[in-house]
Formats: structure tokens, sequence, C-alpha cells
């Protein structure tokens, strides 16, 4: 079997769709299969010389104009989608869509949808996240300078829709009641293409000195000591369609705070941790969530004052991240999937 897997976005600049992607690829390898892996202007790959059993796409329907007009019904697509609406039925015609959560699988139904796949979620490497022990959390926290008692952290492009802003808020509410927390931000740039800048943020809000942004790439083995580092997860985007730092997170035995909305409210297995305190808006059909970041902070400090409870989470967590999200059976999922 050969399977092609086409990122909406070009593989030269990385992307969450194409780590996730090569780690469907290595996936696929180990249980046999070919996996061929490409971008939107399918570079390096001679559709019309090659045997391909089915295609699989990350991304959004437009993105793969080219695939459509080459693979001319030789072959189906499978679309991996999230949508925060529901879609244009016209968009989806030549695919059949493979929802990633139960709130995407919603909007295809309400959309009138009569084809699409079961829901698959993306997956991690689960070998590559583990919990840290004590003198190993000791020594990354040292590592990456955070000092505090307590720790938060998140990762994530910076873009609007991730609301670093919130988070930063949340901290500077943390230390007003009188918490010696430290924030974690993991992202691609200090500065987003729209001028916000984090290091203006936190100094803006007193927090300056209390917080540590990392930008550029890193690996999974860099990456599990960072989550590590965290007592708690925060994630008070706008809008996710899924989340895959949330699952590294619980892998790694950190219990994340979020609000219980689509995606990261799907994906976490509990609610004790959740944000209630939110207001809703529509944008273009879209319904975005804003946190209220005092409400964050104080959901965060009752929690810290409970340890049980939250080595309880922490167990749940990386219980539900081996049970549903690991990269070999997401993969076997996908392989019975375009045998059927």
């Amino acid at each position: 079997m050969t399977i092609l897997l086409v990122s909406g976005l070009p593989l030269e600049k990385p992307s969450s769709f194409s780590r996730q992607l090569t780690l469907l690829q290595a996936a696929m390898k180990g249980l046999g299969v070919h996996a061929v892996l490409t971008g939107p202007s399918l570079e390096g790959v001679n559709i019309s010389g090659m045997a391909i059993d089915a295609a699989l796409l990350l991304g959004y329907a437009d993105q793969f104009n080219l695939l459509k007009q080459q693979a001319s019904q030789r072959f189906p697509l499978f679309l991996w989608a999230q949508f925060s609406r529901p879609p244009d039925l016209g968009s989806l015609s030549q695919f059949t869509p493979v929802p990633l959560t139960e709130q995407t699988a919603q909007f295809m139904r309400e959309s009138g949808l009569q084809h699409m796949g079961p829901i698959i979620p993306h997956g991690i490497d689960l070998s590559l996240y583990r919990p840290l022990g004590r003198e190993e959390k000791r020594d990354s926290r040292a590592a990456h300078n955070l000092r505090g008692d307590l720790v938060i952290g998140t990762l994530g492009a910076h873009t609007k829709r991730k609301r670093f802003d919130l988070v930063i808020q949340s901290l500077s509410h943390l230390r007003a009641m009188g918490s010696d927390a430290d924030l974690v931000i993991k992202t691609d740039r200090v500065r987003s293409l729209d001028g916000e800048d984090l290091e203006e943020l936190a100094g803006k809000y007193g927090v300056l000195q209390n917080t540590q942004l990392i930008t550029g790439e890193m690996n999974a083995a860099e990456l599990s000591p960072l989550y590590g580092c965290m007592d708690i997860y925060l994630n008070l985007s706008e809008w996710e369609g899924f989340c895959i730092p949330i699952v590294e997170a619980l892998a790694c035995g950190i219990p994340v705070s979020c609000p219980p909305l689509q995606g990261p409210g799907e994906i976490v297995p509990y609610d004790r941790l959740y944000i209630q305190d939110y207001v809703q808006f529509d944008e273009e059909g879209t319904l975005l969530c804003e946190a209220n970041p005092e409400a964050a902070a104080k959901v965060i400090l009752n929690a810290v004052r409970n340890p049980d409870m939250l080595e309880e989470l922490a167990g749940a967590g990386m219980h539900e991240a081996r049970k549903h999200f690991d990269i070999v059976e997401v993969a076997r999922r996908w392989i019975e999937l375009i045998e059927k």
C-alpha cells in the first residue's frame, strides 16, 4: 500500500501540519505501509507515475487545488479536518472529510454532509513524552531560569488566536494573589506579525522578570523536559480545532487548565481545571472565546493548593494520552479506514 501524505502548508517551513504528518509517516512505515510526504505544490512527487492507494490531506480544502486537478478521481482524497463552523459542502465535494474531534463532526452533520469518515485525532510519539523525576524537574527549571514556586506554561505559534496576552495577564493576577509564580511561553517569535510584542506585554503587566520566552524550533527530546518544568499547562486560545501541545502536556503528566470548548475542552479528560468564566463572540460565523484571566488565576491557585488532586489529574491525563493519542494507533486507524 502507498499513501500520499499532503500538508496544506509548504514543507520547507516547519508547521504543526508537517510535524504531524512526519510522525504519521514514521508510524506507517513501522506498520509496513509506504507513506510519501509532500506539500501543497506536490514537490518531489510524480503522481502520474505512482501507484497511490489514497491521499491523506492535512489542512484546509482550498490548499489542495493542485492535488484535486492531478488526482482526477484516480484515488480517494481524505481530508483530516477541523472546522470552526458548518463547512460549505461545495468545497468538500472531492474529499472524504475525517474529523479530528466530535465538535468538528457535529459541524459536518449540521452542514448536511452525507459522506464522512470516523473521528481520528492527531497523535504523538509517546516514547518521547514522559514525566520528569523530582531532580530532573529541578534541573530543567534551573536550565530555563524558572525560579518560582509555581510554574505555568503554554506553547504555540504567536498569533492573536492563541491569546498569549490573557496568559500573561493570568500570571499577573496570580502574583497579585500572593503566588510566587513564573510563566514559560514556547513560541516562534516574540513579536507577532500583527505587532503584538510579548516582552512589552509582560512589562506592561509587571511580570517581565517572571516570564521566560523561548523561540525557535525544539524537538521532542527538548520539549518533553520543557513541559516537565510546568506545574500546570494553561491554554486560553480563542479557538482551537485540536491542540497537540495539550496532548504532549498530558503525556508528560502536566495537568491542563482551559475553557470547556472545542479542541482543548474535548481532549482534557477532567473538568476540575475548566475555566468557566469566559465570553463568546461571533466572528464571521465562528464562535470565539475570551477567557477571564483573573478567573484562570483563581482556578490555578485553587488547584495548586490541592496537590493530591493535581497528582490524580496528572495520572488521568497520562492515561488519556496513552489510550487515545498514540501515533502508532492513529496510523493503524488510518490504514484500516483506507483499506475498507
